[in-house]
């Protein structure tokens, strides 16, 4: 079996090789056009089009969303269905800053190499388009509506300035307060008022006072998105808004109840009406499958790529609605090196996301996911194993 992988391996490197130029012309094409989360309409249509150019069959507009899409390309009767999944949602005001030109041009490449063998093997080869990844929650959307009905195993992966087979991210949920006060003259008649801008100011610096008495893991942070009409009327609507996270899943509810209580707080002292709205679902932290990394591993070997030694730090990272994709299904989220010292979000990493590195690493990514996929269609061991280790 394993002169047989080699084999089929070596077949995805030159078939990536091959297509190269492309690849790289499709990432600086994503790179240069960046779209906010749903609104993905050239990047979507690019990956469309070389995905039907490679005989997929494309379903347009998945779950109802108009930058989705889901393509599949069938092989022999049984055997699993493999998903790759591309993000090319950008960032407001700093474009492809987080390298989703990466990610979505790695997953095409590695989706067109398995197409190139799929007649011989069992199983079947997805191509997943999911907009909104940065704060839209495009694939929570698509699951909520079975767009992944079906599929075995999900992979991806994002780039970075440090290579991982595995790295945490952190459970994250949305939430806004709304304060409700009463309008009066700030000079002539503050009395008469309900100041809702001191409820939320009470309530940041609750949440400042909190964060002494919470997990290494845990993160919050927020934004004041209304403070009122003038400084001369005493606000009557006041709203702020924070993302709460946590590595740990399973905390994150008692996490938000603590932060709640800090604006309940400050309605009650401050005689506010507090309107709280909060998203039925968030990010979900990403769950680990050990045999599918472990094969990612012996694959960053066969790729001259070296891994990064794990991290001692209990914070964890971002978040990703791949989480939620990890907790139906086996999954797997490697990340790999395109700079050395910038990090995301930032204007050093988007320029490292369109260089000669962020090139390269993009077409190694593609190889690492389409040699991890037919380890996974020849290798019934390890797909098993993958199977078992999620349901731990």
């Amino acid at each position: 079996m394993k002169k047989k992988l080699n084999r089929l391996k070596e077949r995805l490197s030159v078939k990536i090789d091959d297509y190269s130029a492309r690849l790289i012309e499709i990432s600086e094409f994503i790179h240069k056009n960046p779209e906010l989360g749903f609104k993905e309409y050239k990047s979507s249509k690019i990956l469309i089009e070389e995905l039907q150019k490679n005989d997929f069959i494309v379903e347009k507009n998945t779950a109802g969303l108009k930058t989705a899409f889901k393509a599949v390309g069938r092989g022999k009767e049984g055997g699993p269905a493999i998903a790759f999944l591309s993000e090319y949602d950008a960032l407001p005001e700093i474009g492809h800053a987080c390298g989703h030109n990466i990610i979505g041009t790695a997953s095409l490449g590695a989706g067109i190499a398995i197409k190139s063998i799929i007649k011989e093997l069992n199983g079947s080869v997805y191509v997943f388009g999911t907009p909104a990844e940065e704060g839209g929650g495009g694939k929570i959307k698509m699951l909520e509506k079975g767009a992944f009905e079906g599929i075995d195993t999900s992979l991806m992966m994002h780039p970075f300035n440090k290579t991982y087979t595995f790295l945490p991210s952190l459970a994250v949920k949305p939430i806004e307060f709304i304060f409700h006060g009463k309008a009066a003259h700030a000079a002539v008649s503050p009395e008469e008022g309900i100041n809702a801008l001191d409820a939320v100011v009470q309530t940041y610096n609750a949440i400042n006072a909190l964060r002494l008495h919470l997990p290494d893991d845990v993160r919050i942070h927020g934004i004041i998105t209304d403070g009122g009409l003038a400084p001369n009327i005493i606000s009557a609507r006041a709203a702020v808004k924070y993302a709460v996270r946590t590595k740990n899943q399973s905390y994150l509810d008692e996490l938000l109840d603590k932060v709640k209580a800090c604006a309940k707080g400050a309605a009650l002292a401050t005689g506010a009406t507090l309107e709280i709205k909060q998203s039925r679902t968030g990010y979900e932290a990403l769950k680990n499958n050990i045999p599918i990394e472990n094969a990612i591993k012996e694959n960053l070997k066969l790729l001259s790529i070296d891994e990064t030694p794990p991290r001692t730090e209990t914070g964890g990272m971002g978040s990703m609605d791949m989480g939620n994709i990890s907790r139906i299904m086996p999954a797997a989220h490697p990340f790999l090196a395109i700079c050395d010292d910038f990090v995301l979000h930032t204007d050093q990493f988007r320029k490292a996301a369109i260089s000669k590195k962020g090139h390269d690493m993009m077409l190694k990514a593609a190889k690492l996911l389409a040699y991890t996929a037919v380890d996974l269609f020849i290798d019934n061991e390890l797909f098993e194993k993958a199977k078992q280790n999620f349901k731990k």
